[in-house]
């Protein structure tokens, strides 16, 4: 999917929840959905050329794009990070406590077995997060 369908489908649920659609908003979106890595509010803020757009317009714009399941946010090692969940695959984190490096991988049986402990407990799933802490294997080899 590419931008354009990602600001399409942004737009949508901001009129389904009878928010504005503002210039900003899609500008702040935009950006988010070119995004190729993890990132947290002030590198946002730092792309879209600081003090043009107020902090707290991009956590707002930031926590409807979760709301809209067009992004997630993770909570890493007391930061808040975000990454567009929209067009790419499901996947988890390895975060290494040392020097922050965020590895993804895809691992269908953790989905697998999730789903079934959700039914076991007649749980209705609507997200998960699953985020492993530890030594990357550069860190392990230069402690």
């Amino acid at each position: 999917m590419d931008v354009q369908d990602s600001l399409e489908l942004f737009q949508r649920y901001l009129q389904s929840q009878k928010q504005h659609i503002t210039q900003t908003r899609l500008k702040i979106a935009e950006e988010v959905f070119k995004s190729q890595n993890h990132f947290d509010a002030q590198d946002l803020w730092r792309r879209l050329e600081g003090p043009r757009i107020a902090p707290a317009t991009i956590y707002r714009t930031l926590d409807l794009l979760c709301r809209a399941g067009l992004v997630r946010r993770m909570e890493l090692e007391n930061r808040a990070l975000y990454e567009r969940v929209i067009g790419r695959p499901r996947h988890e984190h390895l975060v290494c406590v040392n020097c922050g490096v965020i590895l993804e991988f895809e691992e269908p049986l953790i989905e697998d077995r999730l789903a079934d402990v959700a039914e076991r407990f007649q749980f209705r799933r609507i997200s998960h997060q699953l985020v492993v802490s530890g030594l990357c294997p550069d860190c392990q080899q230069n402690p």
